[in-house]
């Protein structure tokens, strides 16, 4: 049923976008606010409260977008450097289908930006390996992931990936660590700056802090209180850790990102477990790098069954969610 996506014919191609559009057409139309925290005070407060005044189908289709934008670097990387082990257009399905069943990624969050940085930035990072001159590449890759942490503070809990990747990339001089800590640091200069001049720093210091407090509960709220999530997250990490056990990738710069992409994904799983303000548009950034591992496995699969069992139980998830809510009386 779903074999169409080891295809690279034109047709298939053009089936990214379209099911992208099916998937998001009907939740402008639902009962539905987006389910994200919005901090007390400073920038990111700021922005969540002009989101929240949009229309209500704006933040959609802002998010339908910045989907559709993933879905391309995802496929544009893995078609260069075959990380999944074959060409095709299903890194994109099995991620567009991923933001659908999940329910919590249909509006705008300033944290879906941050997840397209740290794409941008992990695209750098494969450019390093056997490469002689990576400095610039070094720089920009901690360049992006350091303005995604601008944007969505939680990511700097991850970047401990981004200094294991440079090493595991072939990149681990005292230069090269010296370019990353160049890169790191310069797009925070760059805003404490721009707040210094504006008069603005004590404020949006003091808003950054709520993002570092430490929770006091274990369990974060939007699972506690959402049995739906809580139920596809778990699908997902029963399909994820299925899909690590029988990851065999020939390419040693695909088992390396592998690598460097599991302990990605095993620090973001942790971050809404210890940081209040974190809800579940953490699972855009979480989704980045499961969405390689699920990939290669449903590429692999020996029998046609468990794929299409997989994609028929995003969509239950996906109609679940729909229905859960009360449509609009037009």
């Amino acid at each position: 049923m779903f074999r169409f996506i080891k295809s690279i014919s034109l047709v298939v191609q053009i089936l990214v976008p379209v099911i992208a559009l099916i998937f998001f057409l009907p939740v402008p139309f639902l009962s539905l606010e987006p389910p994200y925290a919005i901090p007390q005070d400073g920038i990111h407060h700021d922005i969540g409260q002009v989101i929240s005044r949009l229309p209500h189908w704006a933040p959609v289709l802002a998010s339908l977008l910045v989907t559709l934008a993933a879905a391309l670097m995802l496929n544009t990387s893995d078609r260069k450097h075959v990380l999944t082990g074959r060409r095709s257009y299903a890194i994109a399905f099995v991620f567009i289908f991923l933001i659908a069943s999940s329910g919590q990624a249909f509006f705008f969050h300033p944290a879906f930006l941050a997840g397209l940085l740290i794409l941008n930035g992990n695209r750098y990072l494969l450019e390093q390996y056997k490469t002689e001159s990576s400095y610039p590449l070094v720089f920009s890759q901690a360049f992006n992931w350091s303005l995604a942490g601008v944007i969505y503070p939680p990511v700097f809990f991850i970047l401990p990936a981004v200094v294991i990747g440079m090493v595991l990339m072939g990149s681990a001089t005292l230069r090269h660590f010296l370019v990353l800590l160049a890169g790191l640091i310069t797009p925070i200069i760059l805003v404490l700056a721009i707040w210094f001049l504006t008069g603005q720093l004590d404020y949006e210091m003091a808003s950054i802090q709520e993002w570092f407090a430490l929770r006091i509960d274990f369990i974060p709220n939007f699972l506690r209180s959402n049995w739906l999530i809580l139920g596809w997250l778990l699908l997902i990490l029963v399909c994820i850790i299925i899909a690590s056990v029988g990851y065999r990738n020939p390419r040693v710069q695909s088992r390396r990102l592998f690598q460097v992409n599991f302990i990605q994904f095993i620090l973001t799983l942790g971050i809404p477990f210890f940081v209040p303000l974190v809800g579940p548009e953490i699972i855009r950034i979480l989704l980045v790098p499961g969405t390689y591992f699920l990939t290669f496995w449903l590429l692999e699969v020996d029998r046609e069954w468990k794929r299409n069992l997989f994609f028929i139980m995003m969509l239950a998830s996906w109609l679940t969610f729909l229905l859960s809510h009360t449509i609009y009386t037009l």
